[in-house]
Formats: structure tokens, C-alpha cells, sequence
């Protein structure tokens, strides 16, 4: 493999004796991070994520299983911005299927997590309205139907017999 050649975001990570040690970074992995190739080997991929516990464990279980796919990080470059991706990772091996290390690609979900952030903010905003529309409708019926079966109850006692003559009664 080749991570220069690769056009996404990709890192080569030493083998599972060196668990998440950087070894090789293409340039967008270098953009993702803010850090050049020569700063980041050597150094564990945990080091440039928000939760390195997390990206340990992804690390673990692309050795444990072979390959992940679509764990999501947050990394963090030295001006404290941040950009969240999707990784997934295998495991690449010798002609004696021998582990030699571990190959990642990422691709950056921030715009879509913006997205689904406030898609689920409308949403919510949305069930309020519902709500307040029904607790509306509720009131004014009941605000409605009160005085209308006041005007019902007179109707009938006049519709029930025949008028007779007006009294002072």
C-alpha cells in the first residue's frame, strides 16, 4: 500500500505490538490533524482524538475482529478545533498472514452531524407545536361547547311546549 497514493483521509498504524502507533499518514490525515507526518509517527492515534479511550478501544477491536467499520471519533488538532470522521480499519498481513499492521480511512461527517443535530432540534421544536395545538384545540372546545349547551338547554325548554301568553313572571 501506498497512503500517499490514497486519496481520502489515511493513516498506517505499526503493527499489533506497537497497538495504534502511527507509522505512515497521507496529506489529508496531516489536514485532519493539523500535525505533519514527521509530528505524528511515532506517536499513538489516541493522541489526536477527543476520547483517546475510545479510539483505543476502535484500535482494539480492528485487531480483535480483523476490520471495523464507521466508528465515529472526534479529532482535535493543536488550535483546539475540532472535526468528526468516520474510520474503519483493517487489518493488513504478510504473505504468511502474519499481522503487520493496521491500514485506517476516514471521511469527515462534521457537516452531517451538524445536520442531524438540528434535524433533530426541529423535530423537537415541531412535537412542541403539535402539543401546543392540541392543548389549544382542547381549550377553545371546551370554552365553546360550555356556553353552547347553556343556549342548547334554553332552546329545548322553548321548542318543548307551545308559548303562551308573556307574564311579569
Amino acid at each position: 500500500y501506498s497512503a500517499s497514493r490514497c486519496g481520502g483521509i489515511v493513516a498506517a498504524f505499526g503493527a499489533p505490538d506497537g497497538l495504534g502507533v502511527i507509522v505512515d499518514a497521507n496529506q489529508p490525515m496531516e489536514a485532519l490533524t493539523g500535525r505533519s507526518l514527521a509530528e505524528m509517527t511515532g506517536h499513538h492515534l489516541d493522541e489526536y482524538f477527543t476520547e483517546p479511550g475510545h479510539a483505543r478501544e476502535f484500535m482494539s477491536a480492528v485487531l480483535r475482529d480483523g476490520k471495523v467499520t464507521d466508528c465515529e471519533l472526534t479529532a482535535r488538532r493543536p488550535d483546539g478545533s475540532t472535526t468528526v470522521v468516520s474510520y474503519s480499519a483493517a487489518v493488513y498481513t504478510d504473505g504468511e498472514g502474519k499481522a503487520q499492521g493496521v491500514l485506517a480511512s476516514a471521511r469527515d461527517v462534521t457537516d452531517r452531524k451538524k445536520f442531524e443535530r438540528l434535524q433533530t432540534t426541529l423535530l423537537d421544536r415541531a412535537r412542541e407545536l403539535d402539543q401546543a395545538k392540541t392543548d389549544f384545540v382542547s381549550r377553545v372546545s371546551h370554552e365553546l361547547r360550555s356556553p353552547l349547551t347553556s343556549v342548547l338547554g334554553y332552546l329545548e325548554l322553548l321548542g318543548g311546549e307551545e308559548p303562551g301568553p308573556l307574564t311579569k313572571e
